[in-house]
């Protein structure tokens, strides 16, 4: 049985990972150039039908495998995570206890904050947040 301070706690943050909606955006594998990030793209497409697409610096998947023109943030790559309200979301983490690489910060046209690394890695990936795009 729990106590109401802990079911109070327990919804608490229930709401706010609803409010924050972390999702999954995509997975991003650094490639040692232009030319493996197309090969490997390409490998994906002729496997599982997955439409390549040029996006700048990557090539993409069906926008779910970021193959990186060159290496970037963590060993293997990074994986990006969604959110609806990047900045609360940084300031969860934040209280969390989490480091963020400040250099990594990308706005927006108007100014917002649209995507910051995690000064952490799992399983040799980078964390990427980034804002949910409305549709």
């Amino acid at each position: 049985m729990t106590t109401p301070e802990e079911d109070m706690k327990n919804l608490t943050e229930q709401e706010i990972q609803n409010m924050l909606g972390f999702d999954l955006a995509h997975i991003g594998i650094n490639s040692e150039n232009e030319e493996r990030a197309d090969n490997d793209s390409s490998k994906i497409e002729y496997l599982f039908g997955f439409k390549k697409s040029d996006g700048g610096t990557y090539i993409s998947n069906a926008n779910i495998l970021h193959f990186m023109k060159e290496k970037n943030y963590g060993k293997n790559g990074h994986i990006a995570i969604s959110t609806n309200l990047i900045e609360y979301a940084v300031f969860y983490l934040k209280a969390k206890q989490i480091e963020f690489i400040e250099e990594s910060a990308r706005y927006d046209e108007k100014g917002r904050l649209s995507s910051i690394y995690l000064d952490t890695m799992v399983g040799g990936f980078a964390l990427r947040l980034v804002r949910k795009e409305k549709v």
